[in-house]
């Protein structure tokens, strides 16, 4: 009997995964293509050209060129899909032995166009992801489809529909990892606590950023499950698990050590990994039962390595994976974090000047936040109200209206979703208001709200949702799927604004595609 309810319950979820995947697959091929996906492919070159060229380097067998966020999961991915194409006869260039003699649009122009085909899929994805994830945790199919839908038309989404971009497939790994943690406690089986770890760091490797994510992650997920876990393995009870915990440690301590300060020659990485590692295993003390604490820090710890190992396998496994992308996106990452980071941050040489230029942005960011969120209006919408400041106010009111009914735990729960968004959003100002880097904290706002929703009664919280996303998507569509323009070609920005400057810098061109031959570089930018 129990078997049955089991199958009966998996097949229906297989079946709710279904239909909301037909529903996002549709709705955002709808919206894709209002920013015409067959735009010139210079269009949002900063990302989308070298994503490309990228992945014919990997058809090639040769060693990626753009190691930085490191995108690799976007170029591996990207890559098996242009050889496909290529397979079938869609596209004629799959890999860069075949652009000789090539000029540049037709080296770039199908890939390109067919990638964000790909991209608009994997978005689709996400939005099924983060249903599925609010669905694990209001366990109320339609309701979390209206929340679901909401994050769809917030302004993250909706910008990354426009182009393929690293932070696509970063966030739909990080919401796998959020599905895993919630698993994990649901069925308290460990092949969830890996999937955690492996899915995290797959996001991590795609865009180093979500490595400043972990601790408030650690600390959004330890407050919206309930259960202390309590794991009982006979394996190690003849064994001195004092002794295996300060090994496990002194393993990673010199791990971490011998990458970051030794070979990374990162001061400042090495502290904050081992400030992270530290964090990490708090968090296993404070989920764990007391009375099985030593056996759940060591298979946690466990779980933490294999989870790593299994990333690496995947990452080694291709000949054309860079080492040096792993080193800069883990072992390397504030200091090229800093690079990339705002002018007052890129400028710090030592750990103390990095914290103090830091805290001066913070308060900075927090303004800042203040005036995007709330302050600016929408003026393509009446009343004026961003897609943000609905839902905040909506969220404060509803949140008046039933004080009453949230218990001490709730009341944790809407902290912790409301700090998480916070520091994200804080972390992603760093680098720039940029409405890509929205993504990654536009679930929490739904989810903020959903808690609020939940309060109320079945009937009334559905009508509450549909209305709000009814706003939502009222400003969401009129500020930006009805006013958005791409440019059509964006020569100047690839080629360098002047000959001039050309002869003193390369250009964008030539900084991130390395093997384009250069007369296809000269004749498209005219160069002397």
């Amino acid at each position: 009997m129990h078997t049955n309810n089991m199958k009966n319950r998996l097949f229906n979820e297989l079946i709710y995964i279904f239909l909301i995947s037909s529903f996002f697959i549709f709705l955002s091929f709808y919206y894709a293509n209002q920013f015409n996906l067959e735009r010139h492919w210079s269009s949002k070159h900063d990302i989308e050209s070298v994503l490309t060229y990228n992945a014919l380097l990997f058809n090639s067998s040769i060693e990626q060129e753009f190691v930085d966020h490191s995108g690799y999961f976007s170029i591996l991915i990207s890559s098996l899909y242009l050889k496909v194409l290529g397979f079938l006869g869609v596209i004629d260039i799959y890999k860069i032995s075949q652009i000789k003699g090539l000029g540049l649009d037709e080296i770039f122009q199908d890939a390109v166009v067919h990638l964000r085909i790909l991209s608009t899929v994997i978005n689709a994805f996400i939005s099924v992801a983060i249903t599925y994830f609010f669905y694990l945790i209001f366990n109320r199919k339609f309701y979390s489809f209206i929340l679901g839908v909401s994050v769809f038309f917030l302004y993250g989404n909706i910008e990354l529909l426009t182009n393929f971009r690293t932070e696509t497939f970063s966030i739909l790994f990080l919401i796998f990892s959020l599905i895993a943690i919630k698993k994990f406690f649901e069925k308290n089986k460990i092949i969830y606590f890996i999937s955690f770890f492996f899915f995290l760091f797959c996001s991590i490797l795609n865009k180093n950023l979500v490595i400043l994510y972990i601790p408030v992650i650690l600390f959004f997920t330890y407050f919206i499950n309930e259960n202390k876990l309590s794991f009982n393995i006979s394996l190690f009870n003849n064994l001195d698990k004092n002794k295996i915990i300060f090994q496990i440690f002194l393993f990673l301590f010199i791990f971490i050590t011998l990458k970051s300060l030794v070979f990374g020659r990162d001061f400042r990485t090495w502290v904050f990994l081992i400030i992270l590692i530290s964090m990490i295993n708090f968090y296993f003390y404070k989920i764990s039962n007391k009375l099985s604490l030593k056996n759940n820090i060591i298979l946690f710890n466990f779980s933490l390595i294999i989870g790593y190992i299994f990333f690496n396998i995947i990452v080694f496994l291709h000949p054309s994976a860079s080492l040096i992308s792993l080193n800069k996106t883990i072992f390397q990452v504030i200091t090229q974090m800093v690079v990339h980071a705002h002018h007052e941050v890129a400028a710090t040489t030592t750990l103390l000047s990095l914290l103090t230029s830091m805290a001066g942005l913070f308060l900075e960011n927090t303004l800042r936040m203040v005036d995007i969120f709330i302050l600016t209006i929408n003026k393509y919408s009446f009343p004026y109200f961003n897609s943000y400041l609905i839902i905040f106010l909506s969220s404060i009111c509803l949140f008046i209206v039933k004080l009453k009914n949230f218990n001490s735990r709730d009341k944790k729960i809407l902290i912790s979703i409301f700090f998480t968004f916070f520091i994200i959003c804080e972390i992603n100002f760093l680098r720039g208001a940029v409405k890509y880097y929205f993504g990654y904290f536009d679930y929490l706002i739904i989810l903020f709200l959903g808690v609020i929703l939940n309060k109320f009664s079945k009937s009334t919280s559905l009508f509450l949702a549909s209305i709000i996303l009814v706003l939502t998507f009222y400003s969401s569509h009129n500020q930006v799927f009805i006013k958005y323009a791409l440019p059509f070609e964006n020569k100047k920005s690839l080629c360098g604004l002047s000959s001039q400057e050309q002869k003193n810098r390369p250009s964008f061109l030539q900084n991130y595609h390395q093997l384009i031959p250069e007369s296809a570089m000269k004749s498209y930018c005219d160069f002397d």
